[in-house]
């Protein structure tokens, strides 16, 4: 194997909560480089080309960053939407235990983002929608705009965000050895924080 290729042992265990200096800046500047990037890109975007302040709170500049990003900027943000820390526990865990099936939905999810973007991005784009929501509103009325943005306000919150807090603090517990109920704390208000930045 390549750890004894490499004059390691391969039965290599890390202690819980116990990391180096080397594994704490590691943490701490990739932290700082991710807040500086969203920090920076809001800066950034609420400069105009003529150093000019603006202050846009426009659904158009939130949800498509003004209609400028790179096209690989998008693919990169569609990606880091689709992965958490719900990803790297549970789907491993679950390959773990039951095989490679569990990664099917993964790679069949390319697939639906292509048939997204050929067959219904058209419809949103000339209906000059930014969310389904608001596509719902237009299309049919305001009561399933409201209907579907508190469904999925309560499906996110039942089902993703419980278990991507969840796994976060597991994944805090086991390398820091941090309270779980502490490592989700610490997981709600970083990410709170940052969004509310815009990143």
């Amino acid at each position: 194997t390549l750890l004894r290729l490499l004059g390691m042992s391969g039965d290599l265990q890390i202690a819980q909560g116990e990391l180096n200096g080397a594994d704490w800046v590691i943490i701490v500047g990739y932290f700082i480089v991710v807040v500086g990037i969203g920090v920076g890109s809001t800066v950034w975007r609420r400069r105009g080309n003529d150093g000019e302040n603006r202050t846009s709170t426009e659904s158009e500049e939130y949800f498509l960053a003004g209609r400028s990003a790179a096209f690989w900027a998008v693919g990169a943000s569609l990606f880091a939407s689709n992965i958490g820390s719900e990803h790297f526990i549970g789907l491993a865990g679950s390959g773990a235990k039951v095989g490679m099936s569990v990664s099917w939905g993964e790679w069949l999810s390319p697939w639906a983002i292509l048939l997204l973007g050929w067959i219904f991005l058209p419809f949103y784009m000339s209906a000059r929608v930014y969310t389904m929501p608001e596509f719902l509103e237009r299309r049919y009325s305001w009561v399933l705009r409201v209907y579907y943005a508190v469904l999925l306000l309560v499906l996110y919150i039942l089902t993703k965000i419980s278990v991507a807090l969840y796994a976060g603090a597991v994944v805090l517990q086991q390398t820091v050895g941090v309270d779980i109920w502490v490592g989700a704390w610490i997981l709600v208000i970083a990410t709170g924080a940052y969004t509310a930045v815009g990143g």
